[in-house]
């Protein structure tokens, strides 16, 4: 019984987050030649979750299902993500594609596409990014506020370095910029207001 107490504790927690979810769903996508590529921004899952995805075509319907794979086992955090699959080799038509949660019951969204193509359909190699911190000013998703993301953001102002993980900027006008980067040092080594105006450590 002493060994079921950790999981069942992980699982309130994720259901703790799961009742904070931060992300907005957006669903969309576009044609090139045969190929639709299907976007799901905002998902909302395990930090180390794996995406994979199921299709079901009923004549001019299709289903995409989303599903969490664990390669390393789950981790004791959610976030964002944006998801990607392609759609290969539909034939010429138009169809409403709809993406829903891995029991069928709840829809993130859906969108219309048309189609000119001979191919048999399938699912191309999808694309996930990485996981996007909820900790405001996050700059490299690691879920801490320290020298290191003052780090990541100078490489990414400075240096061509990624675009900052957190869903939310240290000053909070939506853009990632210098003023950021000022934010965070005063933060951290002048007992500047935290990010976002959250609490202080």
């Amino acid at each position: 019984m002493k060994k079921l107490y950790p999981v069942v504790l992980a699982l309130l927690f994720a259901s703790a987050l799961h009742a904070q979810e931060p992300c907005q769903d957006t669903v969309y996508a576009y044609v090139h030649s045969d190929t639709v590529y299907l976007h799901h921004d905002g998902a909302y899952y395990n930090c180390c979750a794996l995406i994979e995805f199921q299709m079901d075509i009923n004549d001019s319907v299709i289903d995409i299902t989303e599903r969490e794979t664990f390669p390393q086992g789950p981790c004791y955090c959610y976030c964002c993500f944006n998801l990607m699959v392609p759609i290969i080799g539909l034939q010429s038509g138009t169809y409403l594609i709809r993406v829903w949660d891995s029991t069928g019951t709840t829809l993130y969204g859906e969108t219309w596409v048309t189609v000119n193509s001979r191919l048999s359909p399938s699912l191309g190699e999808p694309y996930q990014s990485p996981c996007f911190s909820e900790v405001c000013g996050d700059a490299n998703g690691d879920h801490e506020i320290d020298i290191l993301d003052i780090q990541y953001l100078a490489r990414y102002l400075y240096s061509e370095g990624s675009l900052p993980m957190a869903l939310s900027d240290p000053d909070g006008d939506g853009e990632w910029t210098q003023s950021d980067l000022i934010y965070l040092f005063h933060y951290l080594f002048e007992g500047g207001p935290p990010p976002c105006g959250g609490e202080k450590n």
